[in-house]
């Protein structure tokens, strides 16, 4: 069997240059407000989509979810038009972009392991894995596969293996 090489996507393989990761919630706030989109008025944009996501996670067993199940119910529980929080999604998504950068080390080690084997990227997070493969695209990574815990409805923290199980490839190595 193929050596596996296996990778955390953030904070490990790639980071957004942000002092915190919430603080793309406030980017999504400014930039809405400045294309005119209206936001629910009532609390800070911030406020309410970290809420959203929890709550979301609330409602699945596995407490894995999308980013399109977190905007379906912002515009639900909210009130917000579909069109505004579709826009609002796109504006989230392309801060997440716009934002990041490769993690220099761990880069030099996927450069030094790609030769070895077979490469994965796995992330706990509530992007598609067609998303995450281009976050990691631009941060300089190849065009390797990529695992969300919420395409596959599997929690991260129960471990790398059960991620990796389902595409019938041995642990290898993990970053």
């Amino acid at each position: 069997m193929q050596k596996t090489f296996s990778y955390d996507v953030f904070d490990t393989a790639i980071t957004r240059q942000l002092a915190h990761h919430s603080h793309i919630h406030w980017v999504t706030e400014l930039k809405s407000k400045e294309l005119g989109l209206n936001l629910p008025a009532h609390m800070p944009w911030a406020d309410i989509r970290i809420r959203s996501e929890a709550e979301v996670r609330q409602f699945h067993e596995s407490g894995e979810v999308t980013l399109d199940e977190i905007y379906r119910y912002i515009s639900d529980k909210y009130n917000v038009d579909s069109s505004i929080a579709r826009s609002l999604m796109s504006i989230e998504l392309n801060s997440e972009l716009f934002f990041v950068s490769k993690i220099r080390h761990v880069f030099n080690k996927y450069i030094t392991d790609r030769v070895k084997g077979r490469q994965i990227f796995l992330s706990d997070m509530y992007l598609s894995s067609d998303f995450i493969r281009k976050m990691t695209m631009k941060a300089g990574y190849e065009s390797a596969e990529v695992i969300t815990s919420g395409d596959a409805r599997r929690v991260q923290r129960q471990g790398h293996d059960q991620l990796l199980a389902g595409i019938g490839t041995d642990r290898g190595n993990h970053e």
